[in-house]
């Protein structure tokens, strides 16, 4: 029971509250009620662009990106997206979610 204890304790600490500089940078961010996320799971550049229904649910090590650079060396610029995800989903561990995808 021990280790149930120590990974409920580690999860609860990718909750804690953001600071008024993470603040700021995530005004107009959508997210529905009972959505379950930290800030760590937000693109860190826009996360503005991401829109989250109602009852989902990202695992800790979950990323939504709302920018990409892959194409920065070819075209000289990065490309922003919206990202959008529907009621009732959950994001697994490790996932990334790239710009322009909707899901759900």
């Amino acid at each position: 029971m021990h280790w149930l204890k120590k990974i409920i304790w580690r999860f609860l600490l990718w909750l804690r509250p953001c600071s008024e500089t993470d603040a700021r940078l995530l005004q107009g961010l959508a997210i529905g009620p009972n959505t379950y996320y930290t800030q760590r799971n937000l693109d860190g550049i826009a996360p503005q662009l991401i829109t989250m229904g109602s009852d989902c649910v990202l695992a800790p090590t979950a990323m939504i990106l709302t920018h990409d650079a892959a194409s920065f060396i070819h075209t000289g610029k990065y490309r922003f997206a919206p990202v959008k995800i529907g009621d009732r989903c959950f994001l697994g561990y490790n996932s990334v979610i790239m710009p322009g995808v909707t899901i759900g």
